[in-house]
């Protein structure tokens, strides 16, 4: 080899190790659609294993916003090494360790499984969507829901604040005349992004006869994902509504960052036992509301129906509870989050145009 020779190949490594370093820093998920023998998802995870040690251990989020024993949805876990060889799996930790429930253990020797390839089934413990089971798990014929923290399977290995490259896919879903939406993408084949495992835990994704609108503004884009129920109202005219609430909030926040927003609904079909008979969830960059498909968009401040409402308060929350954080847990400062967001909350809608200044007294 001469100098010349020996030069290329030193800048090739120069080149590529940062590939080969970024690559160690990558987890990838794949979720697969199956509506037989009855409606469930499989999932396949695949990301280097830990090094330096005889196990890697893999969790999900219970205990997140009171949704515990996920565990209990996953089912016939196994792990592969990348060569292929099957890894001996366990719910739980070594023997005399005391770790969560929704906590698995993939045994390993140190120079073996230099990536580790997870596969298993998701199956909900209560396929109907009502109040109760509403921030968990959903897989029916039609349609399918899930955060990421209650149905992914974390690398506990991997820093949950830090910044990884994550590859997720679809399959079988458009082949069965699904469209999908999540926080971050429409794509119907999936996406790649660069996120915390926290802000991937608090992702929403959906599945299904989704009717998917999208609002661009100067300061951001919006999506709204409905499934196709027969809601009391129609869908340009909810995503409407939103764009108008959050391009006011925004501007009253003094937020001029471009930044996207995605609005999932998902139906509830059941009565609700809290009075305004709906409820909503901020997650990164993501709003849920939970409604009975009999609601109405109009105000109705003596009847407690209020669903912009609703959206607007979750919507604060990017604000109150995340650019505003308290040192101490949320509990010792929960008047002040919610309070101040049901105040600004109302501000909003009749900035917004969507009460008038009748409506904003009556709601006191």
């Amino acid at each position: 080899m001469n100098r010349r020779q020996s030069s290329l190949l030193v800048l090739l490594f120069c080149l590529f190790l940062p590939l080969a370093r970024l690559s160690a820093n990558t987890i990838s998920y794949t979720v697969k659609l199956l509506r037989s023998p009855f409606p469930m998802l499989k999932v396949s995870v695949k990301c280097p294993s830990q090094k330096g040690s005889s196990y890697c251990r893999f969790h999900l989020n219970s205990g997140w916003s009171t949704v515990l024993e996920l565990e209990n949805e996953v089912h016939a876990l196994r792990a592969f090494s990348n060569d292929g060889k099957e890894l001996v799996v366990w719910r739980g930790g070594r023997a005399g360790e005391k770790i969560a429930k929704d906590s698995w253990t993939v045994g390993k020797t140190k120079k073996e499984a230099e990536e580790i390839n997870l596969s298993y089934y998701l199956v909900p413990t209560r396929p109907a969507i009502s109040w109760k089971t509403r921030k968990r798990l959903v897989v029916t014929s039609t349609f399918a829901h899930f955060t990421g923290g209650v149905a992914l399977l974390r690398p506990s290995h991997f820093a949950n604040s830090k910044s990884h490259t994550i590859n997720f896919k679809w399959q079988g879903f458009q082949e069965a005349g699904w469209k999908v939406a999540s926080t971050f993408s429409n794509e119907p084949k999936g996406f790649t992004i660069k996120r915390t495992l926290d802000e991937f835990g608090m992702a929403t994704f959906m599945a299904g006869s989704l009717k998917i609108i999208e609002k661009v503004f100067s300061t951001g884009k919006l999506r709204c994902a409905l499934p196709g129920t027969r809601w009391n109202f129609g869908t340009e005219e909810f995503a409407s509504f939103a764009l108008s609430i959050v391009r006011t909030t925004k501007s009253f926040m003094g937020e001029k960052a471009n930044s996207p927003l995605f609005i999932g609904v998902i139906p509830i079909a059941t009565k609700s036992p809290i009075p305004q008979g709906m409820a909503g969830l901020g997650l990164t960059s993501s709003l849920l509301l939970f409604l009975r498909p009999d609601e109405s968009l109009q105000w109705h401040p003596t009847k407690d129906q209020r669903v912009m409402q609703v959206l607007a308060h979750e919507y604060l929350h990017q604000w109150f509870g995340g650019t505003i954080k308290p040192r101490r847990p949320t509990g010792y400062l929960i008047w002040f989050l919610e309070g101040f967001t049901d105040y600004y909350s109302l501000r909003m809608l009749l900035k917004a145009s969507v009460i008038d200044e009748e409506g904003y007294v009556e709601a006191f």
